[in-house]
């Protein structure tokens, strides 16, 4: 079922993009919000739909009692069945398989994004009354406060460039970054990697210059997103 939703605060909300099961009979609807104090009568007449959310992150039958939720959850059912939106089909293994790769490169992902610093992996099997963690990226502790500060120092400077529309000056930050992954069976930490690298933040303002084209174009040094 292509029916994605999102809990935020003191809204519910699903997504759908085929607009099947929201319409009027008349006009077609892509979506539908509850609001979890107003709607709180007609949310109760249909408690399979919010079920799957209870016992995820602190999100239990008090946050929809009381009418807030200190978060944000998306829910992505699996598409076992193709449709317009996507003949790509996902099952319990090939969302393991999706982690495993996540985890094989995850090292890597926090490079490239500004503002995350650790992302980690939950799996809540149908036996399970809690979601348990599974694995753990970071950025280290040593070197998580002149990341912060540079990556604040690189937007305040592109943002400030860009003010400039007749001729935008070029940006550049550099700094060190330690990231550290953290694996977990049964609870308990089962490895740890730590890996450094030294990385350039680079906005080219009016042009490229040939020097960083170069080193854009050495597989050796460069990694793109």
């Amino acid at each position: 079922m292509n029916l994605p939703s999102i809990v935020s605060s003191s809204q519910i909300g699903m997504i759908d993009p085929h607009e099947e099961y929201f319409g009027d009979g008349k006009n077609r609807r892509t979506g539908h919000r509850w609001r979890m104090k107003e709607d709180r009568a007609i949310m109760d007449s249909i408690p399979d739909q919010f079920q799957p959310y209870k016992g995820i992150f602190h999100c239990t039958d008090d946050v929809f009692s009381e009418g807030s939720y200190n978060g944000t959850l998306f829910r992505f059912p699996l598409r076992t069945t193709p449709s317009e939106l996507s003949q790509t089909l996902y099952s319990a293994e090939r969302v393991h398989t999706l982690f495993e790769s996540f985890m094989a490169d995850s090292h890597l992902v926090l490079l490239f994004l500004q503002y995350l610093e650790s992302i980690e992996l939950y799996v809540r099997d149908e036996s399970d009354t809690e979601a348990r963690k599974t694995f753990h990226v970071r950025i280290t502790d040593d070197s998580l406060q002149l990341v912060r500060e540079k990556r604040q120092q690189f937007r305040k400077e592109v943002t400030a460039s860009r003010a400039d529309q007749l001729c935008p000056q070029s940006v550049k930050v550099t700094y060190p970054i330690s990231i550290e992954t953290v694996a977990y069976s049964q609870g308990t930490e089962s490895g740890t990697q730590r890996h450094s690298f030294l990385v350039t933040n680079y906005f080219c303002g009016e042009k490229v210059t040939s020097e960083f084209e170069t080193l854009a174009k050495d597989d050796d040094l460069a990694i793109f997103p």
